[in-house]
Formats: C-alpha cells, sequence, structure tokens
C-alpha cells in the first residue's frame, strides 16, 4: 500500500477549522482508509469516490449505540433495511453531518464512505499523489439560514424540487435542521422519486420529532413513506403506513383515498377479500363527501373533473379488481361509472 496524504482546505469565509490540514492516508484500489471520528468515537474509514452510498459495519454500529455515541433512535428500520443517522462525521476537523449509513454485516472497514457524503464538500480533487477535499462552510449565520429557508419555499412553488433540495441539504450540513426543514428535504424527495431516501428521511423524523408534532405533519409524513413502500413494492410496510392515516385524519375524501390506497397494495397481494373491503369503504366516504350517489352518476348527474377528489380513480381501481376476480359484469359497471364521472386513465 502506498502511503497519500489528504489535503483537507477550507472556504476561508466563516470556518472555524485551520485553513488547511494534512492527513496521512493509505492508498488501497481506489480508495483511501483514514482515522475519523463518529460523534466522538474512533474509527476507521475508507473513503471511496467510486461508490454511491454510506455503510457501517454492524459490530461498530452496536458498539456506537450501546456506549452512548449514538441513540437508539438514529437506527432506523426501512423494510428489511436497517440505517444508521450518523450525527457527525469528524474527519481532521472537516465536519460531514447527517448521514444515513446501511448496516451490513461482516464489513471490513468498518464505515465505507462515498459520493452521498462526498456531495457536502465544495470539490474534490487528486493532484501529484495528493487528494484535494474543499470543504463548505460550517457555519452558517442567522440571517443565512433565513435567506436559505426563503429561497428553498421559492423553489417548491416553482416545483423546482432539485435546487428545494439543495438548499435545505445546505442547512441540514451547517447543523441547523428543524423538524420542518427535515420534513420538506423529505417533501422533496418525494417529489423527485427518490423513494428509499425519502423513506430513510421519514422514519427519522419519525424517531425525533413525531411525539410533538401536528397531526398534518404526521399525516404527510404516512402518506409518502406509505407511497414509496408502494412504489418500491413493499406492499405490506405500505398498508401499514396507510393505515396509520385512519387515526390522523376525520376528511371524508382523505378517508376514502386511504381506503382506496390500501385495496390497491391489498389487490397487488391478491388479498381480494380485504381489499373489496377498503374499497366499499372509499367508495361510501367519497361519496359522501361528494354529496351525490351511485344513481346520480349512473344518471349523469356528477362530474368530477372540476374537483379532482379521486372518485374516478377508485372506480377504475375497483374495476381491476373486479377482473381480478373474473368478475366481468362488476368490473364493466366500475368502469363505466368512472367514466361517467370523467375520469381518465
Amino acid at each position: 500500500m502506498k502511503q497519500i496524504i489528504i489535503l483537507l482546505s477550507f472556504v476561508s469565509a466563516v470556518l472555524t477549522a485551520a485553513a488547511q490540514v494534512e492527513l496521512p492516508a493509505h492508498c488501497v484500489g481506489d480508495s483511501w482508509r483514514i482515522d475519523a471520528q463518529i460523534d466522538g468515537a474512533p474509527v476507521k474509514v475508507s473513503f471511496t469516490p467510486t461508490v454511491d452510498t454510506v455503510s457501517i459495519s454492524r459490530s461498530i454500529a452496536d458498539y456506537l449505540v450501546e456506549n452512548g455515541f449514538a441513540a437508539s433512535r438514529d437506527v432506523i428500520h426501512v423494510g428489511d433495511d436497517s440505517l444508521l443517522v450518523i450525527t457527525d462525521l469528524e474527519i481532521a476537523g472537516l465536519h460531514l453531518r447527517g448521514l444515513h449509513a446501511a448496516i451490513v454485516e461482516g464489513q471490513r472497514p468498518s464505515l465505507i464512505v462515498g459520493t452521498t457524503a462526498l456531495s457536502q464538500l465544495a470539490s474534490v480533487s487528486q493532484q501529484d499523489g495528493v487528494l484535494l477535499l474543499q470543504g463548505k462552510m460550517l457555519q452558517l449565520s442567522v440571517s443565512q439560514v433565513s435567506a436559505l429557508r426563503r429561497q428553498a419555499e421559492l423553489y417548491k412553488q416553482r416545483g423546482e424540487w432539485q435546487n428545494a433540495l439543495k438548499a435545505w441539504l445546505q442547512i441540514r450540513n451547517a447543523g441547523q435542521l428543524t423538524d420542518y426543514g427535515l420534513l420538506q428535504i423529505a417533501v422533496c424527495q418525494f417529489q423527485l422519486h427518490r423513494w428509499t431516501e425519502c423513506l430513510s428521511s421519514c422514519q427519522q423524523w419519525v424517531n425525533y420529532y413525531a411525539k410533538a408534532a401536528p397531526v398534518a405533519s404526521k399525516d404527510l409524513i404516512c402518506l409518502m413513506a406509505g407511497s414509496s413502500y408502494q412504489m418500491t413494492g413493499r406492499l405490506q410496510d405500505a398498508i401499514n403506513w396507510h393505515a396509520r392515516r385512519l387515526t390522523l385524519t376525520t376528511d371524508l375524501s382523505q378517508l376514502a383515498n386511504v381506503h382506496a390506497a390500501i385495496a390497491v397494495c391489498q389487490t397487488d397481494l391478491k388479498e381480494y377479500t380485504e381489499a373489496k373491503g377498503h374499497f366499499d369503504q372509499a367508495v361510501s366516504l367519497m361519496l359522501r363527501a361528494c354529496h351525490t350517489s351511485l344513481d346520480q352518476i349512473s344518471q349523469g348527474h356528477y362530474h368530477e373533473a372540476s374537483t379532482g377528489n379521486g372518485l374516478g380513480f377508485i372506480f377504475s381501481q375497483y374495476a381491476y379488481l373486479c377482473r381480478c376476480q373474473q368478475d366481468m359484469s362488476a368490473s364493466r359497471y366500475w368502469q363505466k361509472l368512472a367514466a361517467k364521472v370523467g375520469y381518465k386513465e
């Protein structure tokens, strides 16, 4: 193994660290083995720019929790996988914050850091056998945080989700993220269809903020988590998260859509009897919310184009369930109702 020097050079604006730090490291293939600290605990790190993710060995993750360097709520379970939220990874004064590390069995070295963490740096380059890491600001003033918040909200209004996410991540990386900020990170990840990242953010939010959070925030988290699980094919997990929403809202149309979401998952799981029960609930609740009836819809006296409340979607999915049960007559009935309210596939 050849030895190289990692130079950590920092932006001069508002940093508390030295301008430049030299750190001995061993180069192994395309990785650099370095000493670091996770929330104060010394660890061996493989700094690997060619991988995307961050991962940590289970033995080290257990050690961090058992010895108080991490809390049990920092361990997030996403389906069959487990993640450790690393609040602060320090490398010779350079801090990488809010990392989500996949917990794996028997990994050596104990922590592998890839491009997910490297994105917190301003730049990464190599020159004459030296790896140059340019750090971003470690501290943000109150006015800077406020400006980033306003910027993120403006991007959100414009639907520029990637830019909004970048702004919130800047705040997170400076260690000044609140429950609202983490919620907004999850929203951006959801809108960008980054399902696994969204699930991780949702679970972290639940672990840290759910007890004191308003009901609307809890409902939104459950909606995003349930839908993200659904999009990744983990249907039972999706059902469990959707079901939580049944206790969080009294709005008839929202309740109808929750029952419909559960029914769709159960249809895909071939739990047809259970799915039918939830579809019946969804239809009943949505008809009450729309102040209409199946007879009125059949006679052409109701059209949802102006409201877009999801009644047509429920009818269409109910028709699909009936086709799965080989009940073609019922399927045609519900599909006809979907067309009556103006629903298009």
